[in-house]
């Protein structure tokens, strides 16, 4: 029996558990074209599926979940800086108010993705410990990492269009389906983390006791 939860256990993946909670698949049910672009957000994510867990695997799993994002986006952060000073030494650019801008942008980028992972970290850990405020640390952090994809690719669009002068019409298409299919995706944490009541979160004020 215990074997068997094991393998149950390890097959409810991150993604799997928050795109599959009830609140999360029916979220637009009642918005018209909103329902159809939701529908298409979740079928990209794998078929539906609600895994059987107790509170504690779920309350686990999901805090590993938004970990592993905090550990992503404080390596990028990292990757900014680091990119940022090795231009800067190596040279690559002069001292002109353009590569200055460029460098110190990369610096401020990289500063921003470090406090957002911050609250990753700090979120998961609130998580685990079944505190209530882990959702909102987890919302402030998921809105910040919406923020940066959504400046980030904007700015890709931006370069791309002045740099090669291609369509505008095909670079505004990518750009939308990047924000409304590829941006668009990580409201599924949020949504998850605003409806998810089987998290067996508790207020500081109330008992800890199970």
């Amino acid at each position: 029996m215990m074997r068997g939860e094991n393998r149950g256990m390890k097959k409810a993946s991150f993604s799997r558990v928050v795109s599959g909670a009830d609140p999360v698949v029916s979220a637009f049910d009642s918005c018209g074209a909103a329902r159809t672009w939701w529908r298409v957000i979740l079928w990209l994510h794998g078929k539906p599926t609600a895994p059987i867990l107790s509170e504690v695997e779920r309350r686990n799993i999901v805090a590993e979940g938004f970990r592993f994002y905090a550990q992503l986006y404080r390596f990028l952060a990292l990757l900014f800086w680091l990119v940022g000073c090795a231009c800067w030494v190596v040279g690559v650019f002069e001292t002109t108010n353009d590569a200055l801008y460029w460098m110190r942008a990369s610096a401020l980028v990289g500063g921003f993705l470090w406090f957002a992972s911050g609250l990753g970290f700090s979120g998961a850990k609130a998580l685990r410990e079944r505190r209530e405020h882990a959702r909102l640390v987890l919302c402030g952090f998921m809105v910040a990492v919406i923020a940066f994809l959504s400046g980030l690719t904007a700015a890709l669009s931006v370069v791309v269009q002045l740099q090669t002068g291609i369509g505008a019409a095909l670079n505004l298409c990518a750009l939308s389906v990047v924000w409304t299919v590829g941006i668009g995706s990580y409201l599924i944490e949020v949504l998850y983390l605003v409806a998810e009541t089987r998290l067996g979160l508790v207020a500081p004020h109330e008992s800890y006791a199970s």
